[in-house]
């Protein structure tokens, strides 16, 4: 596989993404089971389908309070209460940022393995309001090995989200392409927390406004209820706000929160969306694998065959490669 981190680069493929209305599909990918399991997908797709190659972003989020992956990943963290309980990390986050990024470039050092792919690294909900992912971001390093930084600011006020988002392009915009947010993206839990459904979405004027004064290379706009959300419930995907943003800022458009959006997917290249990102699906999905392939065995004392991490690694990376490979197939048919 080959590593993408140069700005013109990044930006070919994205305008590439634009001009065929396929988007980029970029997972995220916390573990070696789930980066492996997205290598091999996008692997088998070029080889299935002909492609002289296939590009991928691969990401991780920092401290993103709604899921902290790299904070997650970290030595000393505790996630023994349901999974969010955290103590202090006794490991640097842009430590284990750097360890994650050597985790890609194993691969890359291996020519033989997963030729035809091209991966493009890229952070994820880079919190502004977090020092920890501030010193990412503005690590000269780390920008240098990544090929998208997300600059998130969105829990500010729209001005001051500008004034922050415009510095930090100045600052990195020449060498690495920013992704940045006009406005909090929420969750149908978040809206209903907020008694305020339907009417948290993004403004097209102070997107555009945001895109104008910023200079920023892609936005993630809040186009519904897609991120984060759950089955059972309502979600849905305002096409028609999304082709008046790409009328008045460009083919520029990331989607955040695909999982739960299933086949409504398959047409969002033809309104903008250059970047399509993914996780919980996909984590989800294979997750529920292993847990079903332990059945009753659970309850009892598994056999070092099953509890083994190379059975959960195999079978994750199974499943995520499944996954994934469907996913490419639907942004395809679009």
């Amino acid at each position: 596989m080959k590593i993408i981190t140069k700005k013109e680069d990044v930006l070919a493929r994205l305008k590439t993404a634009a001009a065929t209305q396929t988007p980029l599909f970029c997972p995220n990918g916390e573990t070696v089971d789930e980066i492996e399991g997205i290598l091999h997908a996008a692997h088998l797709f070029q080889q299935q389908h002909h492609l002289p190659h296939v590009t991928v972003g691969i990401g991780i989020t920092g401290t993103y309070p709604d899921h902290p992956q790299l904070k997650r990943l970290a030595f000393g963290s505790d996630l023994a209460a349901g999974g969010r309980h955290f103590l202090q990390s006794t490991e640097s986050i842009t430590a284990r940022a750097f360890l994650w990024l050597d985790w890609l470039a194993v691969y890359a050092n291996q020519p033989e393995l997963f030729p035809g792919v091209e991966v493009i690294p890229f952070l994820d909900h880079g919190w502004v309001p977090s020092s920890v992912d501030l010193e990412l971001l503005h690590h000269p390093d780390f920008q240098r090995r990544m090929g998208i930084l997300m600059f998130d600011a969105s829990a500010f006020s729209l001005e001051e989200n500008i004034k922050r988002t415009a510095e930090f392009v100045r600052e990195a915009g020449s060498h690495v392409v920013v992704e940045a947010c006009p406005d909090k993206i929420l969750s149908a839990a978040d809206l209903r927390e907020h008694h305020a459904e339907g009417n948290q979405l993004t403004d097209p004027a102070s997107a555009e406004h945001f895109v104008n004064a910023t200079k920023v290379d892609l936005i993630v706009p809040s186009l519904g209820t897609e991120h984060r959300g759950v089955p059972g419930e309502s979600i849905y995907y305002r096409r028609a706000l999304a082709q008046d943003l790409q009328q008045r800022v460009g083919p520029i458009l990331a989607l955040h929160g695909t999982s739960s959006l299933g086949d409504k997917i398959t047409h969002v290249g033809q309104d903008g969306i250059v970047k399509v990102n993914f996780y919980t699906g996909m984590a989800r999905v294979a997750s529920e694998a292993v847990r079903s392939s332990w059945g009753t065995a659970g309850t009892e004392s598994l056999k070092i065959e099953m509890a083994s991490g190379s059975f959960i690694h195999n079978l994750r990376r199974q499943k995520v490669c499944e996954e994934c490979v469907r996913m490419l197939g639907l942004l395809q048919r679009g």
